[in-house]
């Protein structure tokens, strides 16, 4: 029978503390309780946006051996066209408009 060193102990008591603590609660706006809430010296409106930027980077390791040696491998390359190994993409992009609208009846 094998003794517990210090920090084992230390380790195991950790992981104990950690799965019997309870989960925090998620906080979430209620958004229709947030209707009308802008304060009467925000602008009447006022744009934002934001882009999703999204850039994938393979090896594009070619074959060694066989019928296609010296071809680029195509798991190893980029969906859809399968002829890159990076790519930059945009995967999205979000315009939006807030402030006192309807005489701050509405955000």
């Amino acid at each position: 029978m094998t003794t517990l060193t210090p920090a084992h102990r230390c380790l195991i008591t950790a992981a104990l503390g950690a799965g019997l603590t309870p989960a925090t609660p998620v906080m979430a706006t209620n958004w229709i309780m947030r209707q009308g809430t802008e304060p009467a010296t925000a602008p009447a409106s006022k744009a934002f946006g934001f882009i999703g930027i999204d850039p994938q980077q393979t090896r594009g390791s070619p074959l060694t051996a066989g019928p296609w040696q010296g071809q680029s491998m195509v798991l190893n390359q980029i969906p859809l066209k399968f002829e890159e190994n990076s790519v930059l993409q945009f995967s999205h992009a979000r315009l939006g408009v807030r402030g006192r609208l309807l005489d701050g009846k509405l955000n």
